[in-house]
Parts: structure tokens; C-alpha cells; sequence
């Protein structure tokens, strides 16, 4: 064995280190399979998951729908969506609200007594979603019946132009220096439960808040109360779906 071992020692070793770097680029090869596949999957359900695009048409909406906004440290406020008043700003806001468009952003703008305002991916008064929409008052030919008193929500938009709302909206808060806004501004709808959850936001900002810019009323970011998210339910209190809106077509 010994006489074997010493005639053969070179080309044993030679076939051991042969062995050992075919195991070595086996194991490689077969790790950086396994990742590569597992990232793949881990992209594609990512991709999926962000290209969900909700389309609501609003001539299918009729009646009354009600979002239930959830407010971090807050809690929750429920709002009545006018469909036959507004269809296009309520199918712009379910829409959104589908997305998550709304999960996360914030109230980036308080002027005490005359408004709370958000919805903005910018948090600063000048961003939006990607699309505009017409803007359902008055000035701009469309019946508007939906007054700007205490609780009632409206689109904000630019003084650029009557059809350029976008994500952006706003809560009035007294009745006595927001009426001024009734035929320029799009409401839709009004606060049915919880004002005392927007009340009790405003009575804190009015006494701590910083801003950015008090001249316009904007938050600084560290006093921007976060929207946790936005459910949007029929008026028989069933979560509100795309597929509500086809049955709705077909009849």
C-alpha cells in the first residue's frame, strides 16, 4: 500500500484537487441559481403589486359612498361622498383611495379656522397624483349645490386654472370665512362622524404647530399629521370594490 501510495502520489492528489473544485463550482453555481430565482419572484410580485391602477367611472356612481379616513394618534373620520353632486371628483377620490394613493401622506396645511388641508405626495402645497380633473362648480358651468360650511370636504387646486385638482382636498372648518369658496372650489361630500377627531387635531396645531411658511398656512414636516389610510364603503356599509362598479354598468 505504502509502495502504491509513493508511486502514485501525484496523480491521486491530482484527482483529489479536481474533485474538491467540482464541488466548490457546483455549490456556486447552485447558490447563485437559488438567489437569483428568488429574487426574481420577490420583483415580479413587487411590480404587480405597484402597477395596480383602479379606474372608477363616474357616470357609473349614483348616491351617497363613505371613506373612512384613519388619522395616526387620532383615530378615524367618516366621510360622506356626494356622487350625484360631484361623480368626477368622488370617482378621482375613490380612485385614489383604491391605490393607497392617500396611506401615509399627510395634512400639510392649517389656517385656523379655515382650513385643514392634504393629500399631497409633496407634502408642501404643490404636488399631486398623475392626472387632473374638471372642476365641478359653478364658475366652471357645472351645478354645484354643496355649500362650504363647518365639515364639509373639497378639492384644492391651482390658481392657474378651474381644471386642475388633483389629489389634494380640504376640510372647512367654521362657516364664517369659508362661503366665499362656494362656486370656485369642488366640494363633494362632508364629515358624517369624527369631527371631534378633526377638531381635536386643529386645537393641538393652533397651540404647537411650526411652519414652513405661515404666510399660506404650511406645516413644517414634524407637524404634519399623517393620514394612515383612507376605506372607501357602499352605502349598504360593504367595502367598496371595482367589481361593485361593473355590476353596477350591467344593470
Amino acid at each position: 500500500m505504502k509502495k502504491f501510495w509513493k508511486k502514485n502520489k501525484s496523480t491521486l492528489i491530482g484527482i483529489l484537487a479536481a474533485v474538491i473544485f467540482c464541488l466548490v463550482c457546483y455549490f456556486t453555481i447552485f447558490r447563485e441559481n437559488t438567489t437569483s430565482d428568488a429574487t426574481s419572484s420577490t420583483t415580479t410580485t413587487t411590480a404587480s403589486a405597484d402597477s395596480v391602477d383602479y379606474e372608477v367611472d363616474p357616470d357609473s356612481l349614483s348616491g351617497t359612498y363613505y371613506a373612512e379616513m384613519v388619522i395616526e394618534d387620532y383615530g378615524t373620520v367618516t366621510i360622506a361622498l356626494d356622487a350625484d353632486t360631484a361623480p368626477i371628483t368622488v370617482a378621482n377620490f375613490i380612485e385614489l383611495s383604491l391605490e393607497g394613493f392617500y396611506d401615509g401622506l399627510t395634512f400639510h396645511r392649517y389656517v385656523e379656522n379655515f382650513c385643514l388641508q392634504g393629500g399631497d405626495p409633496d407634502a408642501d402645497g404643490t404636488g399631486g397624483s398623475d392626472e387632473t380633473i374638471t372642476g365641478e362648480f359653478s364658475s366652471n358651468g357645472v351645478d354645484n349645490d354643496i355649500s362650504h360650511t363647518t365639515g364639509v370636504i373639497s378639492m384644492a387646486r391651482s390658481s392657474t386654472g378651474y381644471d386642475t385638482a388633483s389629489s389634494q382636498f380640504f376640510f372647512t372648518l367654521s362657516d364664517d370665512y369659508t362661503s366665499s369658496l362656494d362656486g370656485l372650489y369642488a366640494a363633494f361630500g362632508y364629515v358624517t362622524e369624527g369631527w371631534d377627531i378633526i377638531e381635536e387635531l386643529c386645537e393641538y396645531l393652533s397651540e404647537n404647530a411650526e411652519y414652513s411658511d405661515s404666510s399660506s398656512g404650511t406645516l413644517a414636516s414634524t407637524s404634519q399629521p399623517v393620514i394612515t389610510s383612507v376605506t372607501i364603503y357602499n352605502e349598504d356599509g360593504t367595502v367598496f370594490t371595482v367589481e361593485d362598479e361593473a355590476s353596477t354598468d350591467e344593470e
